[in-house]
């Protein structure tokens, strides 16, 4: 008799537990090799989530909120494997859909940020345009303009969250790498307000990024 399925765990909530067994793999030896199997994985899941996202993991939220959570979560996954412009090659992947075809993978959290907006959840909205920052920030610097920063501002300020707003401008320059509790599957005292500016995403980017788009 086979495990009856649980359909509480949607692809979104499988490929973020992937990504933190990548990070908590990632070592000496073999392991890179293995955590990068493990993320790469994870994008996989998160673009089955964008296809075909689980009503039962959005109950409340609605399916078009699950695809661009699922859509989120696969351009943080995949900008632990490329640069900014870049393209994850696999094997594993199913055919894009034309609103992951649009744009390099990392920056489907350009897409996702838009998708938020037009449903009316600016923090969402706010939260992927940041994430995108931190990414374009470790790719090009902190001199080279960086716009992704300002419409996470602007996002937050929409939502009525000006202490967000504030913190998101000036992560812009900031060169600081705050823990992230995600990683470790717990609250923090002091953490990074996105997954892609933590000194824990840093730390895996920098074992795991491809050296090709």
């Amino acid at each position: 008799m086979g495990v009856p399925r649980d359909d509480r765990y949607g692809p979104v909530m499988i490929g973020r537990e992937l990504l933190i067994r990548g990070y908590e793999l990632v070592g000496p030896g073999n392991s890179q090799q293995n955590a990068s199997v493990l993320v790469n994985a994870a994008a996989v899941t998160f673009l089955w989530g964008v296809i075909d996202p689980s009503h039962a993991e959005y109950p409340i939220d609605g399916i078009e909120f699950g695809r661009a959570d699922a859509l989120m979560w696969f351009g943080i996954a995949t900008a632990v494997l490329l640069p900014i412009d870049g393209v994850l090659k696999s094997h594993d992947l199913p055919p894009r859909p034309p609103i992951v075809k649009a744009k390099p993978d990392p920056q489907s959290l350009a897409t996702a940020s838009t998708m938020f907006e037009s449903l009316g959840d600016f923090t969402k909205a706010g939260r992927c345009a940041e994430e995108l920052g931190e990414i374009f920030k470790s790719d090009r610097g902190v001199t080279e303009p960086n716009p992704h920063f300002d419409r996470a501002s602007m996002l937050f300020r929409r939502a009525g969250n000006e202490e967000r707003a504030r913190v998101a401008m000036n992560r812009a320059s900031a060169k600081d790498q705050p823990s992230s509790p995600f990683f470790h599957r717990k609250m923090g005292t002091v953490q990074s307000t996105t997954i892609a500016g933590s000194c824990e995403f840093r730390n895996l980017r920098g074992k795991l990024k491809l050296s090709k788009k």
